[in-house]
């Protein structure tokens, strides 16, 4: 009986260690190292395929191809990795609905420009005096071409 449970404990570290080395590149072996990583169903074996997919001839031209790539161009990535760090620790404390609707809120605002000098809006009461834009169909137009009132 002895025997048989050595032998089993031999193959199940030999099963450890095999796991271990297959992972090594995409995280440690065991996932309660990180505590994000106990919400990964079947981690071990997503980082098998991971690891089978990073080894593939197209991803190794992928990669080298992205190596060229200037700093400066690689600063949106970090943008959302830095955006997704902070969206798992929303998620942690409970505050991950919170944190979405702000960063959407937040998006809507930077992405409203700015007026240049001269420019004028397609709002006219906005503009200084209320002036239209060239061509703006206002209900004055209406009433002076369809009912013909001057």
């Amino acid at each position: 009986m002895d025997d048989k449970l050595a032998d089993y404990r031999r193959k199940k570290a030999k099963q450890f260690e095999k796991t271990k080395l297959t992972t090594s590149s995409f995280g440690s072996g065991s996932s309660s190292s990180s505590s994000f990583l106990n919400y990964l169903p079947f981690y071990p074996l997503i980082c098998k395929i991971l690891n089978h997919l990073a080894s593939t001839d197209s991803a190794q031209y992928i990669a080298h191809k992205w190596r060229k790539v200037p700093l400066f161009g690689r600063v949106n990535v970090l943008y959302w990795v830095l955006w997704a760090l902070g969206y798992l620790i929303a998620l942690e404390i409970e505050f991950g609905i919170v944190y979405l609707i702000s960063s959407m809120i937040g998006l809507i605002f930077l992405n409203l420009g700015t007026k240049k000098e001269g420019e004028i809006s397609a709002y006219s009461v906005f503009n200084p005096g209320c002036r239209r834009l060239e061509g703006t169909f206002s209900s004055d137009d209406f009433e002076k071409n369809v009912l013909h009132r001057h």
